[in-house]
């Protein structure tokens, strides 16, 4: 690509929400963000919602130059309907695409806080231990090193480990932080509470600033999974078996 893509569509449907966001890349200017939480139903409102995105932000879908795109972990359905509205729109304007890992995306979140004495102070010489709920009783785990490289590969933890690890680890070790952890801190005490960050939704400005900065376009991108989606049996089906 000869020219950096300015305006820069950044989606996500890979949590527990469906959100979008519009970037100016050359002015580092959020044009439109919007995030609406969801546990179901982002494939019918993630489309709704660009085409709200782009009218908020006084932009054509032909201004657009690049798109980016969370890939997971996440939802299994979520993350492929994400997917598959980024391909979409990439080939229908012929623009490039990114796709950015959910961990990624979060640890991002926290290291671009504003706030003082907020998480960013916080994670300074400290390992970061990303969490994400899996709706099925455990998390999606990736750590990060100080220095913000990925340490070692991506991991599936019990809810139970989770909470006993957050509790025996001293907390000028490792900072914890993640989406969809209150079943663990309820059942932290204040004090131990005090090294984990609890991120309610995932911002998809972070995510179009992580695009801009990192500038590795493709002409396509794959969803990250760390195990199968689980397709269970439907329940009318299952009632017919029982008979």
């Amino acid at each position: 690509m000869s020219n950096p893509p300015r305006i820069i569509l950044a989606l996500d449907s890979a949590l527990s929400g469906c959100g979008g966001c519009l970037y100016d890349s050359a002015k580092q200017a959020i044009l439109e963000n919007q995030y609406e939480p969801m546990h179901k139903g982002q494939a019918e409102r993630l489309i709704p919602l660009i085409d709200e995105i782009i009218g908020k932000g006084s932009i054509a879908y032909g201004d657009i130059d690049a798109i980016a795109c969370t890939i997971g972990p996440g939802g299994f359905t979520g993350v492929r309907v994400g997917i598959a509205a980024a391909k979409a729109l990439a080939l229908a304007l012929n623009v490039p695409l990114m796709g950015v890992t959910t961990f990624d995306v979060l640890y991002a979140q926290i290291l671009s806080s504003s706030m003082s004495g907020g998480p960013n102070e916080q994670m300074r010489g400290r390992e970061v231990c990303i969490l994400i709920d899996t709706k099925r009783g455990d998390y999606f785990v990736q750590h990060y090193n100080p220095d913000g490289e990925v340490k070692g590969d991506p991991y599936i933890l019990g809810a139970e480990d989770a909470c006993n690890r957050m509790k025996n680890t001293s907390h000028d070790s490792i900072l914890w932080a993640g989406a969809g952890i209150e079943a663990i801190t309820g059942k932290i005490s204040h004090d131990e509470n005090s090294n984990i960050i609890e991120i309610s939704t995932l911002d998809c400005s972070v995510l179009a600033r992580i695009s801009a900065e990192r500038q590795d376009w493709s002409t396509t991108i794959h969803p990250f999974y760390l195990r199968d989606a689980d397709i269970g049996t439907p329940r009318r089906q299952q009632r017919m078996l029982k008979k």
